[in-house]
């Protein structure tokens, strides 16, 4: 089992590659400007869970191009085995949608709208 510290480092590691892998690697698949926010390990390292964000007006483009993300996670996961080549295992992934920055954007136009007032 991994210390805290590595599995931290760990995930600062996957968050920056597969920052990487979305800006260079996977353009032709056309997701749009996705930013990797976060990203949880298991203890372990076998397992990690990496949140995203899509920035889209439209939040059906937004459901189809995070499900075209889903689909393509073991290619995803090729691409990140192949730039972190010191790690025993390479991690299962999961990616969730991060919302965090939809849920800022509504509390900024509230706060607008409430100091025009």
């Amino acid at each position: 089992m991994a210390t805290r510290r590595r599995v931290k480092r760990a995930e600062e590691l996957i968050k920056r590659e597969l920052g990487d892998i979305f800006n260079r690697e996977l353009r032709e698949h056309n997701f749009g400007f996705v930013t990797v926010t976060k990203v949880k390990c298991s203890s372990d390292l076998k397992y990690a869970e990496f949140f995203v964000s899509i920035m889209e007006k439209d939040e059906s483009i937004e459901t189809k191009k995070f499900n075209r993300i889903k689909r393509r996670l073991s290619k995803i996961r090729g691409l990140l085995a192949s730039r972190i080549p010191n790690m025993k295992y390479v991690p299962y992934l999961k990616v969730t949608l991060d919302k965090g920055l939809d849920k800022i954007e509504t509390i900024e136009k509230l706060l607008e709208k409430d100091s025009r007032r």
